[in-house]
């Protein structure tokens, strides 16, 4: 199956929040499906209205972003995976590094088979880290030191892509608003230029097994209720990470400093045995409305999309 993706070569450096209060001195290095629909929620915002922005929020579906490089693109590694014979004494702790695989080698773990391995478990490296002091001015109390983490392109051929999917909606609005986020960026610091990067299109393939058993995710995954959810844990690997951070929005500035809500959601690599059985591609999920509770009339909807893309995969 051939999947569209962009390209996120950046052009600054970028630090992302781990959604900790004053906390600064670690960047997160996943780029989040979440964090992607909303600022191209944003992006659409400015662009166009409130109606083609809630068009775009129900209609697109997005992966979070993976590593590219001079390889090629990498996948997560599914939670259910074992190298089998492979773990030996002398392996063991090189494999447990291994959070990625080619395209090559996904197809091949899809499939159900142990992937060719390059002899130094290759993994990708996308960032180099540089961590600095800063002061925050305090104008009633002391001021105070803190540590800033960033990340900086290892290089020109390396970066960020992530899975799209129109589903009817207009190319040429998604890649409008993919341009203006580029200029804006992503992450901490975007109004001294950081986070920007240049959107490429591209495409990318994988090959899908026939007769599934289970649906690894690429996205992160908030599940409709429990009846989507309940009878399936037990025959699934995965992982919570909890998500929440700032409001933002282009119409009201004074909304920037309000904290969201925060919810629970399965991460990307997540592997469950969903009943459906299909040579293609499965969405599943919900958004959710991380508003806070008290009663303004200006603070509008503020979402976290849990919509999921899930690939079949050979448990």
């Amino acid at each position: 199956m051939i999947f569209d993706i962009y390209k996120l070569s950046f052009k600054s450096p970028l630090h992302l929040s781990k959604g900790k209060l004053n906390s600064y001195e670690s960047s997160d290095v996943t780029l989040h499906s979440d964090t992607i629909k909303s600022a191209l929620f944003v992006s659409m915002l400015q662009l166009y209205n409130v109606a083609e922005a809630n068009n775009f929020m129900e209609t697109v579906n997005v992966s979070s972003a993976f590593p590219f490089n001079e390889l090629g693109c990498w996948l997560p590694k599914p939670l259910s995976f074992s190298f089998g014979a492979l773990e030996t004494w002398d392996n063991r702790k090189k494999l447990k590094q291994i959070k990625f695989f080619t395209s090559a080698q996904y197809t091949q773990v899809l499939n159900g088979e142990t992937p060719i391995l390059d002899k130094d478990f290759l993994q990708p490296k996308v960032w180099k880290s540089d961590i600095t002091q800063r002061v925050k001015i305090n104008y009633y109390k002391d001021s105070e030191p803190f540590y800033l983490e960033k990340l900086y392109p290892e290089n020109e051929n390396s970066g960020l892509y992530f899975i799209f999917l129109l589903n009817g909606f207009e190319a040429a609005k998604l890649n409008a608003a993919m341009n203006l986020l580029g200029d804006n960026g992503f992450g901490l610091q975007r109004t001294l230029g950081n986070g920007q990067f240049e959107p490429t299109k591209s495409n990318l393939e994988i090959e899908l097994p026939e007769n599934s058993t289970a649906w690894v995710s690429l996205s992160l995954y908030r599940p409709k209720n429990k009846e989507e959810i309940g009878n399936v844990l037990e025959k699934s690997s995965y992982q919570y990470i909890k998500r929440g951070g700032w409001i933002s929005s282009p119409e009201h500035e004074e909304h920037l400093s309000i904290r969201k809500q925060a919810v629970m959601m399965f991460t990307e690599g997540s592997v469950f045995g969903f009943e459906e059985r299909r040579n293609s591609i499965l969405i599943k999920g919900m958004k959710e409305n991380l508003r806070p509770l008290w009663n303004e009339e200006k603070l509008h909807n503020v979402y976290r999309d849990g919509n999921a893309i899930f690939l079949p995969i050979l448990n």
